[in-house]
């Protein structure tokens, strides 16, 4: 996003079942790019657990950023020893 919103809820679209989801924003509220050198400087907002087709997810406090992460926790098994999920869309609404 280009600058910090409030962020009131996200819906995601998987066509996958059985996937887990959860929403990060950076911890470093004021950061001016998003941080890509370690899974510790995101903090999760919401989660959400063997999900398919479309969900809502909504921060757990009052979150603003100009950064949101999608981190997928969980893939479904789609066959034998492969796993596979699909995001289709994601949908980031003010609060």
């Amino acid at each position: 996003m280009g600058q910090a919103v409030p962020i009131g809820s996200v819906e995601i679209t998987s066509a996958a079942p059985g996937t887990d989801v959860q929403l990060r924003v950076p911890k470093q509220a004021d950061a001016e790019t998003a941080p890509m050198t370690r899974e510790a400087e995101w903090r999760t907002i919401a989660h959400t657990s063997d999900e398919s087709g479309q969900v809502t997810l909504q921060p757990s406090e009052a979150t603003t950023s100009r950064y949101l992460l999608v981190y997928i926790t969980k893939l479904p098994e789609t066959e034998k020893g492969r796993y596979l999920t699909t995001i289709n869309e994601v949908v980031v609404k003010r609060s």
